[in-house]
């Protein structure tokens, strides 16, 4: 291969280009893909006080274990007041140091400067790469492969240069960090091997493999805790799927990233499974199509460790994205190649070389077909940010460019229009999304709170019912069935409702709420006053000021004058202009035989408009 040196204004202006390719990205704001979970509407990442350092790294964010993530999101949210534009402007930095270590670790392989750029520029803008920087919830891939490749780097330095421990200490060091920002970074141990085998160590020497024992240790630790967060929402049940049919589902999504990496056209966010009841028939193919691509690495790899490594960095990296375990809802996703295309990127170097292109005398016509191909990538690498635009625009794309009709992205997409009031849009896009799948929670559950908030009980009663028959976890949903039920006047299944809620993890009070009501309807004034009293200690400086003049008159009633003069005086200390409280005051007053008092009561509630 030709070592010839390449100026150093190419890797600069690699980076000028990389820049340029994802500047859309800058002016893009949040979408309804996982930004509001991980992002808008996390608590844990909108400061940094003591108890969410706490909880990033002693908890969960979504199905993931990410603390290091959810710190550099912090940062962001914290330095521009929640705006979208420093979530990007950061994944970006990072995605343009990631190109420069892509370029460090290749040359560090032993490869001809002009090979590590080749490399660098698929990564860099490749347009399958887009997803992970434009994505301002997937920070983690960005962060992950920064630490990921300084951890391959330190490696090498320890395996080529100097077999001193503190680079393999440094190495374990950028390796735990990567493991903080993603779980991903697990086949790690696996990618250092590879590394040994391609710098000629050999994989006898038991020394080789005690190295990766604290890495390995790592991987296991970190992948226990992704399975244990990951097993109760974020794992799909396979009681539905045969395993013929999973292990097709995983070697569709190992074929297509190959195909995807030379033909990264036409691209989606979502790529929904086929139904188990209609699997297309090529899908049968997938399994013998990638042993094949196994079967040829290891034929043609005996001589050439450049085709081990690229293909088995590719493979390693990709296994624990694959669906043998399905995780989601999708089959695959673009950001699963972020890291592992540095693999496909060698593999193409050894394929350039085996073409005998890499010596200096024919590097002329690849030379100016790879700068058009990367020039091509970067337009439509600029092309796929304005896609991440914002949630319409995401979702637009998927629905009318995708391959087949699926029900979330109009659920998806009519959640956004719900948002910015565009009802009717809204309206529009739901009803699709349960033509297509009746079961669609997301549409189910967003038609049924605008039938609420339209006042169209009847409708909104049928579809609560509905998806509480088929998801009823959510104690959103049980609340507002309950509104309906006591609007319906069928208050005791409103009551059955709301303890429903509570039992899902909802707020006890408006069933404290209920029950004080029914039971002051009941005359059992005894038994509202302690409803109300729990209502007031559950929504603490929440709570309805109004209730506390009902608890006063419940107290009252229940013959305690006492208890009820005291209430109402909290009441007043809380409102005092409201001269609902004065006037209840006076009554109780005028109650326990306090006329004089109870007639400056009432004077101060006439003063104040009563």
């Amino acid at each position: 291969m030709a070592k010839s040196k390449i100026p150093s204004y190419w890797l600069v202006a690699l980076l000028g280009l990389t820049l340029l390719s994802f500047s859309s990205i800058l002016d893009n704001d949040f979408v309804n893909w996982d930004d509001m979970r991980y992002i808008q509407e996390n608590e844990v990442v909108h400061s940094f006080s003591a108890e969410n350092l706490k909880k990033s790294f002693s908890g969960e964010v979504s199905d993931n274990y990410h603390p290091l993530t959810n710190l550099s999101q912090t940062l962001d949210w914290v330095l521009g007041g929640g705006k979208a534009f420093p979530f990007h402007f950061t994944s970006l930095l990072f995605h343009l140091l990631n190109v420069v270590l892509v370029f460090l670790l290749i040359k560090r392989l032993g490869k001809a400067e002009w090979a590590a750029l080749l490399v660098a520029a698929i990564f860099a803008v490749h347009p399958m790469h887009v997803e992970s920087v434009a994505w301002a919830a997937e920070r983690k891939d960005v962060l992950y492969a920064f630490f990921f490749l300084l951890s391959l780097l330190a490696y090498l330095r320890y395996v080529k240069e100097s077999p001193n421990l503190k680079y393999l200490a440094l190495a374990f060091g950028f390796a735990l960090l990567s493991f903080l920002s993603k779980p991903a970074a697990m086949p790690l141990p696996f990618v250092l091997l590879l590394l040994d085998y391609h710098q000629g160590r050999s994989l006898k020497e038991a020394r080789v493999w005690l190295e990766k024992l604290p890495f390995l240790a790592l991987a296991i630790t970190f992948g226990l805790i992704t399975v244990n967060i990951q097993a109760e929402d974020a794992i799909r049940s396979m009681d539905s799927i045969h395993w013929v049919e999973q292990i097709s589902f995983a070697a569709y999504g190992f074929v297509m990233y190959v195909y995807k990496f030379l033909i990264p056209f036409p691209l989606f966010h979502y790529y929904p499974y086929p139904s188990v009841d209609d699997i297309p028939f090529y899908f049968y193919l997938m399994p013998l199509i990638a042993l094949l691509m196994v079967l040829a690495s290891f034929w043609w790899g005996r001589k050439h460790k450049d085709l081990i490594l690229g293909f088995w960095f590719f493979a390693f990296m990709l296994s624990v994205t694959l669906q043998f375990v399905p995780i989601g809802s999708t089959i695959m996703a673009d950001r699963y190649s972020y890291v592992p295309y540095i693999g496909l990127g060698i593999v193409l170097l050894w394929l350039i070389e085996q073409m005998g292109w890499a010596k200096e005398k024919k590097m002329a016509v690849p030379r100016y077909v790879g700068i058009g191909v990367v020039l091509l990538w970067a337009a439509l690498s600029w092309k796929q940010g304005n896609v991440w635009q914002d949630a319409e625009s995401l979702w637009t794309n998927r629905i009318e460019n995708g391959p087949r009709e699926s029900a979330i992205p109009y659920s998806n997409r009519g959640e956004f229009y719900k948002r910015k009031g565009l009802n009717a849009k809204a309206l529009r896009d739901f009803e699709k999304a349960l033509s297509l799948n009746p079961n669609e929670t997301g549409a189910l559950r967003q038609r049924a709170k605008m039938q609420l908030d339209a006042g169209k009980t009847a409708e909104a009663l049928a579809d609560y019912t509905r998806l509480l028959a088929i998801d009823d976890d959510d104690p959103n949903d049980w609340q507002n069935y309950a509104i309906i039920l006591t609007k319906l006047k069928r208050s005791g299944e409103a009551l059955d409702a709301l303890e429903n809620a509570v039992k899902k993890g909802g707020n006890p009070a408006p069933l404290h709420m209920m029950k004080g009501n029914m039971a002051y309807l009941n005359n059992n004034f005894s038994e509202a006053a302690q409803a109300y009293q729990a209502y007031l200690a559950a929504e603490s400086g929440q709570a309805n000021l109004q209730v506390w003049n009902i608890l006063a008159m419940a107290q009252l009633k229940a013959g305690q004058p006492a208890e009820a003069l005291q209430t109402i005086e909290k009441a007043i200390g809380l409102a005092p202009q409201n001269g609902v409280f004065y006037q209840t005051k006076a009554n109780i007053l005028r109650a326990i035989g306090q006329e004089g008092p109870a007639l400056e009561a009432e004077q101060m509630a006439r003063k104040l408009g009563l």
